[in-house]
């Protein structure tokens, strides 16, 4: 599944940033896409009974738990690695016609993670005075 040929290019940008950040970033950021994918879980479930619609919820229910077996065990993983199951979740998905999930939303999981320390310390500032 490593083959990044049909990675769109910004993704892979989106995920280079994704390495830069701390862990504690990088695992606001999986949490963010976690919580996107329940997003896409419901409006599976819309389509219930389709046969189509369990195959989407059988996939979207594997990444939901790869992410989130990530995030409970932060300590065990290396950026690269989790930004290798990123790619790889990118990658089957668009494979299996879910294109679109996990690449839409990590810039702004991203750019999220980012602004949530420079936020926390600005609400601590105005709390101070």
């Amino acid at each position: 599944m490593n083959s990044h040929s049909t990675i769109d290019p910004k993704f892979e940008a989106d995920l280079q940033r994704f390495l830069a950040l701390d862990r504690q970033g990088r695992m606001a950021a999986l949490a963010i896409v976690a919580h996107d994918l329940t997003v896409d879980v419901r409006v599976a479930l819309l389509d219930l009974p389709s046969p189509e619609a369990v195959e989407r919820l059988r996939v979207l229910n594997e990444f939901l738990h790869q992410i989130t077996g990530r995030i409970h065990a932060s300590d065990e993983h290396s950026a690269r690695g989790e930004s290798e199951l990123l790619r790889d979740i990118a990658q089957e998905a668009e494979e299996k016609g879910l294109k679109g999930v996990v690449v839409r939303r990590l810039d702004a999981a991203v750019r999220h993670s980012t602004r949530t320390p420079k936020r926390s310390a600005a609400i601590r500032s105005r709390v101070a005075r």
